[in-house]
């Protein structure tokens, strides 16, 4: 690791971080030319090591889903650095024409996303609360943090955005000023008929009453 940059939203101890989570605390730096990344393990933290998230982040990558792993140790995780803003933020900044668009946009690249990690049997575990788990890059959404992710509890990852998205939330209030959104009850409906039916009919009928 060449260099590290303390920079970011989040102040921790007087410096500036891109992220806190449960295990980790995450920053920008450099590693053989680039910018990366850099998850360092907590000193507080009960984990370990950093191996699960790696392995959880290895088989999101696989299934065509978050940053790319790098490298990682057993209290270091470097991997791509995604710039751009935290999907709650970035909802609540649109404005004007185009602003539709681009929340679908949006919405269908992160579904899109969870149905791969669906069908690769990997539950992420935070996107009923998605607001700091996924970035909206320049190339789209990017999901993030797999410290919680699984391969041993059923796979929601479409539930879970889908309803984060459009029921009951920050998120979920900007996307009915911005857009025209199915009423709640309908949405539910949407939801209960894509558990009952996964396939990709299942979600291609969830993208639509969804309309996006």
């Amino acid at each position: 690791m060449a260099s590290v940059s303390f920079e970011g939203p989040v102040e921790l101890g007087g410096i500036r971080v891109l992220g806190k989570g449960y295990a980790g605390v995450v920053v920008a730096a450099r590693m053989r030319g680039r910018e990366v990344a850099l998850k360092i393990r907590r000193t507080d933290s009960p984990r370990r090591g950093m191996a699960h998230e790696a392995s959880m982040l290895r088989a999101a990558n696989a299934a065509g889903a978050g940053p790319r792993l790098i490298s990682h140790s057993r209290n270091f995780i470097a991997m791509e650095l995604v710039r751009g803003e935290p999907v709650g933020r970035w909802a609540a900044s649109l404005r004007g024409r185009g602003s539709a668009a681009a929340f679908r946009g949006m919405a269908r690249g992160t579904l899109e996303a969870c149905r791969r990690l669906d069908e690769a049997g990997l539950d992420h575990g935070e996107l009923s609360r998605i607001t700091k788990h996924v970035i909206v890059s320049g190339a789209g959404p990017v999901i993030i943090d797999f410290e919680g992710a699984s391969r041993r509890r059923r796979a929601s990852n479409v539930t879970s955005a889908a309803q984060s998205l459009y029921v009951g939330s920050g998120i979920a209030r900007d996307a009915a000023r911005v857009c025209r959104v199915p009423p709640r009850d309908q949405i539910i409906g949407a939801l209960r008929e894509y558990r009952r039916d996964q396939s990709p009919a299942g979600f291609a009928g969830l993208l639509g009453a969804l309309g996006v």
